[in-house]
């Protein structure tokens, strides 16, 4: 059995993984802005490796979206999440968390399972999208999405977990 200390260990660099797919490929800028983002202390200018600005995860929980609010489908689909899979709230929350957002969008588009979404951005994560200047975006499976492979490349350069 893992020590208490490598099973955190291992929860931060699998945080990490997944944050990183989401901001390089322009998902979490669909959920709020970077001044949110800085405000929350999610982004961190010059407080990562090299000067580069600190994506700080841990940030990002309980972090409310208010654009995921306009959209019907995804506030029906988060309602489901929490209440019905999550067993987090017994009726709609009135927030909508960044964080819970990929799961919620799976239970709207019936594709994967929430926890198949989390085991994805995983693997990508710690595959192809890691943690340097240059990853294997050109194998990466996301690359004809991810917004940092086709057009915004300082979402991966300037970015560090």
């Amino acid at each position: 059995m893992a020590s208490p200390t490598s099973r955190r260990h291992r929860a931060r660099v699998i945080l990490r993984a997944v944050a990183r797919v989401g901001y390089r490929t322009g998902f979490l800028d669909l959920w709020a802005s970077r001044s949110e983002y800085r405000g929350k202390k999610v982004l961190q200018p010059r407080a990562g490796k090299g000067k580069a600005t600190h994506l700080r995860v841990t940030n990002i929980r309980g972090m409310g979206s208010t654009e995921a609010r306009t959209d019907a489908a995804l506030v029906e689909a988060y309602r489901e999440l929490c209440v019905r899979h999550l067993r987090t709230h017994k009726k709609a929350p009135s927030k909508i968390q960044i964080q819970r957002i990929p799961s919620a969008i799976s239970l709207f588009d019936k594709g994967f399972p929430p926890g198949e979404i989390d085991d994805g951005l995983i693997k990508i994560g710690t595959t192809w999208c890691l943690n340097i200047a240059n990853p294997d975006c050109k194998n990466c499976p996301l690359n004809s999405v991810c917004e940092g492979y086709l057009s915004r490349r300082e979402l991966i350069t300037d970015v560090r977990t």
